[in-house]
Formats: structure tokens, C-alpha cells, sequence
């Protein structure tokens, strides 16, 4: 399976984007993680187009700040306890090696002027659920925080809090090297992670920032899934 991870900054441009490339690639097995999509009047726009796709996200939210884009070719449900505005979460199974598994795979906001620290009460939630269910866990997320463990240029208390809960969760940074995932004519910086649980640590391959324009300031990160290589050590675990 496939995944991209890309906030659209509520851009109409960059949504027609995203749905062109899905629309070439409907055969494929693809999750797309988004978050801050197009809404307008509470409701997630520009994706009706996508017969291949099914939208998962939260209803009877004020303005959803995060979804998920499953293509028809996978199994996913949506697990509405743990969903919230700035929050969607999937089950989804997938085979490897002939027998079926399952992940849980979030798509993830941190508000940047939010007057708690990231991560918030419902990633912890599902964290302490993927723990105590034995299930791999994905979390993709704009974390709007800042720290030089995971490649940005300095460190932030958003950043500091959100690394204690990294590790006192015991998860894992997937991200590699220090590629800026947001790009503005003011800065650069690496703000958006990838983060697994244990049991998910050898899932993720070929992790990369990707060259494509995406339309927004954030940057397409793009890996995949699978069961069947080696699982490698991240970048933080050496500091």
C-alpha cells in the first residue's frame, strides 16, 4: 500500500492537484492522509470527482481538519471513537505473504494555536488502544512543532512536549534526513512527522519528501506498507 501525507492548506488549487494524480492511479492500493482540506460551509469539498476513492473523516464537525482518502482496491474502517475534527482514523487490512493483516492508520492536525500541547487526548487514546490491542499503529501528521530530532533548524516547547510524548509513548520518528516538508517564501522546516508504535516499526519503506509541487507550502511525503523487509533504526533513537 501506498501512502502520502500533505496538508492542502484549504487550497482549491492544490486539491484539483491531488485529485488528478489519484484519478491516474484509481487501480492502485493508496491511502492519502490530508490534512487542513477544502471546506466550505463545514463540509470537505473537491473530492467528488473520486468514484475510485472513498473520504473518511469526522461528521457533524465545525470546519474538519483532517481526512483520509482510501482508494476502493482497500479494506478500511473508519473508527469513529477516536476521530475528531483534527483527527481521522482508519483500520485497514492489507496481505502480506498470503494472510491478512491490519494497521490502524491516522491522519492528523495539531493546531498550532492550540493552548495545549500536542499530541492531544484523543492520539493519546489511541496510542494506549494500539498498545493494549496488539494492533500497528501510523500516525501522519502537520504537527506544527518544531525540534532538531526530527530535522528542524531549532527547537520549540511545542516540539519539546511533543518528543516527550514520543518517547514516553515508546514510538518511532519515521522521517529521514532534514528535507524541509514546509516551504514559504519566509522559511523552511521540517513540521510534519511520521510516527509508528513498535509493532509498526518495520511497516514503513522508501520514506521520502517528495520533488512534486503539491500546490500548497507543505510538501507531498510519500512511502509504503508492507511486512516483508527489514525494519531500520530512526534517527532519533542515536541521539
Amino acid at each position: 500500500i501506498s501512502l502520502i501525507q500533505i496538508n492542502l492548506q484549504h487550497s482549491k488549487a492544490a486539491t484539483a492537484q491531488l485529485c488528478c494524480s489519484l484519478a491516474r492511479r484509481q487501480r492502485s492500493q493508496q491511502v492519502v492522509l490530508v490534512q487542513e482540506p477544502w471546506v466550505f460551509r463545514n463540509k470537505i469539498c473537491g473530492f467528488g470527482m473520486l468514484t475510485c476513492c472513498g473520504i473518511l473523516h469526522k461528521g457533524g464537525v465545525n470546519r474538519p481538519r483532517a481526512c483520509m482518502i482510501v482508494t476502493n482496491t482497500i479494506q478500511a474502517v473508519m473508527l469513529e471513537q477516536f476521530c475528531s475534527q483534527d483527527i481521522t482514523v482508519a483500520k485497514v487490512s492489507y496481505k502480506s505473504k498470503g494472510n491478512k493483516c491490519e494497521v490502524l492508520i491516522a491522519s492528523a492536525y495539531f493546531p498550532f494555536d492550540s493552548i495545549n500541547p500536542p499530541p492531544g487526548g484523543k492520539i493519546e487514546e489511541l496510542v494506549a488502544y494500539a498498545e493494549s490491542n496488539k494492533l500497528a499503529l501510523i500516525i501522519g501528521c502537520d504537527a506544527n512543532s518544531q525540534h532538531i530530532i526530527w530535522g528542524s533548524s531549532k527547537c520549540n516547547p511545542r516540539g519539546e512536549k511533543l518528543l516527550d510524548f514520543i518517547l514516553s509513548s515508546d514510538l518511532s520518528i519515521q522521517n529521514v534526513g532534514n528535507k524541509p516538508t514546509f516551504i514559504n517564501r519566509i522559511r523552511q522546516e521540517v513540521i510534519d512527522l511520521t510516527l509508528t508504535n513498535r509493532k509498526a516499526e518495520g511497516l514503513i519503506k522508501n520514506w521520502n519528501v517528495l520533488e512534486k509541487d503539491s500546490l500548497s507550502d507543505n510538501r507531498y511525503i510519500g512511502y509504503e506498507i508492507g511486512a516483508d523487509h527489514n525494519p531500520r533504526k530512526t534517527n532519533w533513537r542515536t541521539y
